[in-house]
């Protein structure tokens, strides 16, 4: 009697090559997913500053329409803005002069707010001002990123 040595199954080696091939994928899959996910949290962050910015803009235009005198700073419901820089406190409800960088802080100390006067050179009754929100960045590319508007406002 012949004995018939039949082996079914995969060697070692080949075993070793589909686990290489397997790992290749899935660690691609992995950088695809986590660059996206990088991106994702970056918008998201620049949608948050440019509302917080827009909203900065807002309460400008809004003391422009009321009684603040964004030329001297003087008004009777808010605190004395002047020509440095400054921002609206939403909690408040007030501006805060001389800020630096630690001053106005939006989202639990994330985003930086600050607002500079540019004053007008071409005409009389307007005010320009840069309005800057900076956070920490996730993309490995910068350390922060920003945000600047320009915002003129009719006096």
């Amino acid at each position: 009697m012949r004995i018939i040595n039949k082996q079914n199954g995969d060697t070692i080696v080949e075993v070793l090559i589909a686990i290489v091939i397997l790992s290749l994928i899935l660690s691609g899959a992995y950088v695809t997913s986590n660059n996206s996910l990088k991106n994702i949290v970056d918008a998201q962050d620049r949608i948050q500053g440019l509302g917080i910015a827009q909203s900065q803009a807002e309460n400008l235009r809004a003391q422009a329409v009321t009684d603040l005198d964004l030329t001297t700073g003087a008004d009777k419901n808010y605190a004395s803005v002047g020509f440095g820089t400054f921002c609206f406190d939403e909690t408040t409800n007030q501006f805060v002069a001389n800020v630096s960088s630690g001053d106005c802080n939006f989202d639990g100390g994330k985003y930086k707010v600050q607002i500079s006067s540019q004053g007008s050179h071409s005409e009389p009754n307007v005010i320009q001002f840069d309005i800057n929100v900076s956070w920490s960045s996730v993309s490995s590319n910068q350390t922060t990123d920003y945000i600047d508007i320009y915002y003129r406002v009719g006096v």
